[in-house]
Order: C-alpha cells, then sequence, then structure tokens
C-alpha cells in the first residue's frame, strides 16, 4: 500500500528512516494547526535575470559594502541591503511594515568569479520563512516582491520542462494563472531547496529519538538533540539531517519556545494564545527531491507526519497588522530621519495634507448629491 502511495504522489521513497506509529500520527492529525511553504532556495544560471527582477523593484543594486551598503525603496516598506560572504556577496531584501520589525525575506547571493567556475553557477537565491509568514502584507505592501518569487518560479519551469511542476506553488503565492510560453534549452533557475513546515499542538516527545527516526546500521548520521534552558523545559527538539546534499531531512523543535527566543510573538500571535504546547516538524527536501511538484511535497509531508494528505487546515496562523501608535511613530520618525526632517515637520504636513483629501472627498459627495 505505502508503495503505492509512493507512486502516486510521484515522490521517490527517501524517507525509509522516518516510522511514526499510526497511534501517533492520528494524535498528530487530531491536533493538526497549519502547513506551509518555510523556505524556498534557487541556484542561477544567468545573471540577467535576478538583476533584472533587483530593478523591476525600484532598486539601483548599485550599493557597495563599504559605506553605503543599504538601498531603500521610494515607499520605504522595502530595503536592499549588501553584504560580503566567503562566497561572494549577497544582497537581502528587507521588508519593513508599520506594527512589526524590518525582517529580512530574501537574499540573492552573487558567487565571486572563481566560485562560478567551481560551482557552474552563477547565483543563489532563497526566500526565507518571513516571506512565507507575512505573505498577505507583503502581497499588500509589496506586491512586486510577489510578482519577483512568480518569476523566479516561472522560469524554473524552464528547466524542469513541466508546466504542471509549479502551477499550485504559483497560484499559493501569486494568484496568477500559469502562463504557458516558447522555452529555451538553456535553464536559468533550479530549485535546490524546499522546507515544508507542519505544525501542531502536541509537546515534543523523545519518541523522536528512540522510536520515530532509526538511521541504518552503517549510518554515520543520527539524530541531534539540542535544548534551551533544559532545567526549565526539558527536552525540546532534535535534527536529523542525512546527507543533506542528496535526500531530505528532519528537524523538530519546541515552536513557543523558538518564538519567545527570537521576540516574533506578533508573527503568531494565535499561536501564543493556545493553552496547549506546540511543536514544528520541518521536513527539509534538497537537491533532487526538491525539483519535485511543491504539490506532491506538501501532499508527502502530510501522508508521512500525519497519514493523511487530504488533511486540511482549519484556520489560517498569519499576523495581522494591527493599529499601534507606537508603531505610527517608529514608522514615521524613520521616515523623516530618512528624509532629514524633523518629526513634527513631517507630520504637520501630513495632517495638513489629510484635512485637504477630507475636503476634496466632501466636495465630491456633495456635487453627487447635487445631481441627483
Amino acid at each position: 500500500m505505502r508503495k503505492t502511495h509512493y507512486k502516486k504522489t510521484g515522490v521517490s521513497r527517501t524517507m525509509w528512516w522516518l516510522k511514526i506509529p499510526k497511534k501517533n500520527q492520528q494524535e498528530f492529525k487530531q491536533n493538526f494547526l497549519n502547513i506551509s511553504v518555510d523556505y524556498l532556495q534557487y541556484t542561477c544560471y544567468k545573471i540577467s535575470e535576478p538583476l533584472k527582477a533587483i530593478y523591476a523593484m525600484w532598486f539601483s543594486g548599485e550599493t557597495d559594502m563599504d559605506n553605503s551598503n543599504i538601498e531603500f525603496h521610494p515607499d520605504y516598506t522595502l530595503s536592499l541591503e549588501n553584504k560580503a560572504t566567503k562566497m561572494g556577496h549577497a544582497y537581502t531584501l528587507i521588508f519593513m511594515s508599520p506594527g512589526f520589525k524590518a525582517v529580512p525575506i530574501a537574499s540573492i547571493e552573487v558567487y565571486n568569479p572563481n566560485r562560478i567556475k567551481t560551482l557552474w553557477t552563477e547565483w543563489k537565491i532563497v526566500f526565507y520563512g518571513a516571506f512565507f509568514v507575512f505573505y498577505d502584507i507583503i502581497k499588500e505592501e509589496a506586491p512586486q516582491v510577489i510578482r519577483f518569487a512568480n518569476s523566479i518560479e516561472l522560469w524554473t519551469i524552464v528547466w524542469t520542462r513541466n508546466y504542471e511542476q509549479t502551477e499550485h506553488f504559483r497560484t499559493y503565492v501569486t494568484g496568477w494563472k500559469p502562463i504557458k510560453k516558447q522555452i529555451s534549452d538553456k535553464p536559468v533557475y533550479k530549485r535546490t531547496r524546499v522546507d515544508i513546515a507542519v505544525d501542531v499542538s502536541v509537546g515534543v516527545n523523545q519518541l523522536w529519538l528512540s522510536k520515530f527516526i532509526e538511521p541504518h546500521k552503517t549510518s554515520n548520521s543520527v539524530p541531534k538533540p539540542y535544548n534551551h534552558r533544559p532545567e526549565l523545559w526539558g527536552w525540546q527538539s532534535l535534527n536529523y539531517m542525512p546527507r543533506l546534499g542528496q535526500c531530505i531531512g528532519i528537524r523538530v523543535y519546541n515552536k513557543k519556545l523558538d518564538i519567545e527566543k527570537k521576540h516574533k510573538q506578533s508573527w503568531y500571535p494565535e499561536y501564543m494564545e493556545l493553552d496547549d504546547p506546540v511543536t514544528r516538524i520541518e521536513v527539509v527536501y534538497s537537491w533532487e527531491s526538491a525539483q519535485d511538484k511543491i504539490d506532491n511535497l506538501i501532499n508527502f509531508t502530510k501522508f508521512r507526519i500525519l497519514d493523511d494528505q487530504e488533511a486540511k487546515i482549519n484556520r489560517k496562523y498569519r499576523p495581522k497588522s494591527t493599529y499601534s501608535a507606537q508603531s505610527a511613530y517608529v514608522y514615521f520618525s524613520r521616515y523623516s530621519k530618512n528624509h532629514g526632517k524633523e518629526l513634527h515637520e513631517v507630520l504637520r504636513d501630513v495632517c495638513k495634507m489629510a484635512i485637504q483629501e477630507q475636503e476634496k472627498e466632501e466636495e465630491y459627495k456633495f456635487l453627487i448629491f447635487e445631481n441627483l
């Protein structure tokens, strides 16, 4: 039965080491909270394409790594930071929204010429978990980022020569309909890593170490537990990555503790309101397995963790941008500083414009009623 399912989902059987008993899968299913893409990584074979995407977002890309390594978008929802890396240098895309701290959502790493010769690729592009957590807000306040993500996944289709390959993901990320066009033989992007995160309201259990994960006798990889303040929280997390460059790995950890340690309470307000613990199970698909359909990977993850690829999400756990005088103050303070103005000058001009716009609206309403 399981072999048939592997063929049906189209995912190769590379998680033989994961052996969650049926009763535990049922417990996870009954307490299922959410499943989502949490990390995406691509390699790039044509340097001009991501450069075009940067320019399309109103960035010049002409930052250096000394005095001016950061560039702001005209509406101050985005910034682009340039930093040196071991492989070359990286442009980090940072999203800024009132009510939340500035957060990195994507990174474009440009390799040095000597690295390009070794790796046969020019760039690496990563979308972090924050991109998916803040997707709804990004879509409203910085839609050009969504178009950027769409263009990358679209040209990943060119590599796979399968138009259905990413139809589900493009719809999930952008809501756009699939676009079919003439393709060339030369690839532009190749997806090399996909992390799928499953959240369940069940406590982290040491059964993951003793029974759920069974490495092969000849394997050098073992599940590695890592704890934060074990005297208060007990056993909390594990990491098992058997030859990550070639197959599939897993992380299991106390999500509430992770949220508190990283001060991300505003990202997951509903999780923090739950009385029950929350465990995150991240399945890491890399290289060959990462090139499968996103839809397949999500269903396969549900099947291996919940024993049900049709499991539905009852509620969407996403951050909500709510009104806060403090966040408005921080936003206008940053805006005034970037423009060399005093805060009271900016607020005075904003109030003046608000009054003018309100007067225009009232005048427009009056004209409508007059013509009735």
